[in-house]
């Protein structure tokens, strides 16, 4: 429960941040402008109804990306594609994203070089994967 307040705290932090961001940066030239006669209460309303709309969506993006779940290290490779480079047994090497990976498989008994692999988990130093069904 403590960590769920934190987060609350931390993206109610972030959205005040943006919102002072977004006033003062783009709203204040508006009120200037305004003070000094250079536009129009309406000019002054439509453009903060921009601005509005602009705080929205950037509020809306910073809580999408704070509800995220942190995946860092070897958890962001499970449930990606890999190919297979070398076989030995339920051994494999596998290419992910440009890097070479021991594997284990079981059930791959048809699996050969080049053949595509789902990885399903990391145990003892080595992925775990299974062969992607064809069709």
């Amino acid at each position: 429960m403590r960590i769920k307040a934190m987060k609350l705290t931390e993206i109610t932090l972030a959205i005040v941040d943006d919102l002072l961001v977004v006033g003062i940066l783009l709203l204040a030239p508006v009120v200037i402008a305004y003070k000094i006669n250079i536009v129009g209460l309406e000019e002054v309303l439509v453009i903060a109804l921009i601005l509005l709309a602009v705080a929205a969506f950037i509020i809306y993006k910073v809580v999408e990306v704070h509800r995220r779940e942190v995946k860092v290290g070897i958890e962001t490779y499970i449930g990606r594609k890999a190919t297979v480079v070398e076989v030995s047994g339920s051994r494999l090497i596998i290419l992910v994203e440009g890097e070479l990976w021991n594997a284990e498989c079981e059930n791959c008994e048809a699996v050969k070089p080049g053949d595509r692999v789902l990885i399903t988990g990391f145990h003892e130093g080595r992925f775990r994967v299974r062969p992607l069904s064809s069709g």
